[in-house]
């Protein structure tokens, strides 16, 4: 894999970062053009406009040659039977003083675009955005945040009302709780005020006791990112083990810091949905507490696991990158390679171990959130195995308790 040098906002670069800007969604997906994972759209690009422009436009981000200008570059495409419908720049990230530039560009008469054509014009380096995945034609997608109203198909099996195993299975004060905490997110539309909950004592205990465990436990597990982060939201008092954090506040700080922002989900949403969301920059986020009898693992999302696990990583613009990234791959993309793409979430995203200083730390958002299943990936018990992009997408997965492997990036 290409090896790809990246600054981080505290100056050096950071390896669980690093190590997402390696990896390749090529072995993944079926008939795929190899995508760069560091060539995102950004926070200030127009996705929005772009998704909904026709079906046909073709989306690239290019890194032109030192001594090809740009107008060459619009030439050769206007010659290739491409007309320009926008076009926007940003710095490029780990090299300083270079620009890339997303084109969008309508093809005429049905012309086909690859990337080497691209590079043929005059560019270093050219991603084909829309190209990433086998689409299929029938499937709808979101265009943008308001479509995101339907993508909220609930699974039921880790809801206490039908799981057996559920620690809230027979405690029918905390299933009357949860749902209408629920409740607040089925009555949630987009452009609308975040709904708001007020906490308990006991859920705001429970919260506490996850807290401190995390906050103790950080500096000698989590990777370099997630402690950055975790504390530069404790210094604002966002993070704060006293009080639960609303949706809206969190929110607002992660759209200054990455663009990504929150909307309230009732439960455990479907993969496509959950990955959809992600193109768009948006995080599904669930607000009702896990059962104070078992806090140190959940099988199922919770606002705990949400705020103290995703949000600081989320924070982060190279992991928040990773996680759009792989949004914009699942839209459109057939069944396989949804769940080739949710797998490999699963094992990066979600219970990821990385390299750091040759030490292995998490990044993780299920085990930096959940201490007992943290305490288990570095007991000794599980294996930790190499990440490989091709074998962690069809890796099968323990989804209900601690996973007996665990993939370790460099």
């Amino acid at each position: 894999m290409e090896q790809t040098a990246v600054s981080g906002k505290v100056g050096k670069q950071l390896p669980a970062a690093h190590a997402f800007r390696k990896m390749r969604l090529r072995s993944l997906i079926s008939d795929a053009q190899e995508v760069s994972l560091d060539k995102c759209v950004s926070a200030d690009m127009s996705l929005e406009n772009l998704l909904a422009s026709s079906s046909s436009t073709v989306v690239i981000i290019i890194k032109p040659k030192d001594d090809v200008p740009l107008w060459h570059i619009l030439e050769q495409a206007h010659g290739y039977g491409l007309r320009l419908l926008s076009i926007e720049s940003r710095p490029s990230v780990g090299v300083d003083g270079v620009q890339e530039f997303l084109l969008a560009l309508s093809p005429h008469n049905g012309v086909s675009l690859q990337a080497d054509d691209v590079i043929g014009w005059g560019c270093s380096e050219a991603n084909l955005l829309n190209s990433m995945t086998s689409q299929v034609d029938d499937i709808w997608i979101p265009r943008n945040v308001y479509d995101l109203d339907n993508c909220r198909h609930l699974i039921t099996r880790y809801n206490p009302e039908f799981d057996y195993d559920h620690p809230g299975f027979g405690d029918a004060k905390y299933r009357d709780r949860r749902n209408r905490i629920a409740e607040l997110a089925l009555n949630y539309r987009a452009g609308g005020p975040l709904p708001e909950v007020e906490y308990t004592g006991e859920e705001t205990e429970t919260w506490k006791h996850v807290f401190n465990q995390v906050y103790n436990n950080m500096d000698k597990f989590a990777c370099k990112e997630y402690v950055h982060q975790f504390r530069l939201m404790e210094s604002t008092g966002l993070l704060t083990s006293n009080r639960i954090p609303q949706l809206v506040d969190i929110s607002n700080y992660l759209y200054k810091s990455s663009g990504f922002t929150l909307r309230p989900v009732a439960g455990l949403v479907t993969p496509r949905d959950f990955l959809n969301s992600f193109a768009l920059k948006v995080f599904q986020c669930t607000q009702y507490v896990r059962h104070g009898g078992k806090p140190d693992h959940t099988p199922e999302p919770d606002v705990i696991h949400e705020l103290l696990g995703h949000a600081p990583l989320l924070a982060d613009r190279d992991l928040a990158e990773f996680s759009q990234q792989i949004g914009l791959a699942s839209l459109g993309a057939s069944d396989s390679d949804i769940e080739k793409l949710s797998t490999l979430y699963w094992f990066t995203v979600e219970f990821g171990l990385c390299r750091e200083n040759g030490k292995i730390k998490a990044y993780g958002a299920g085990l930096l959130s959940s201490y007992g299943e943290m305490f288990h990936a570095f007991s000794g018990i599980p294996e930790h195995r190499d990440f490989a992009a091709d074998e962690t997408a069809v890796q099968p997965y323990q989804d209900y308790t601690y996973q007996p492997m665990y993939y370790v990036v460099d």
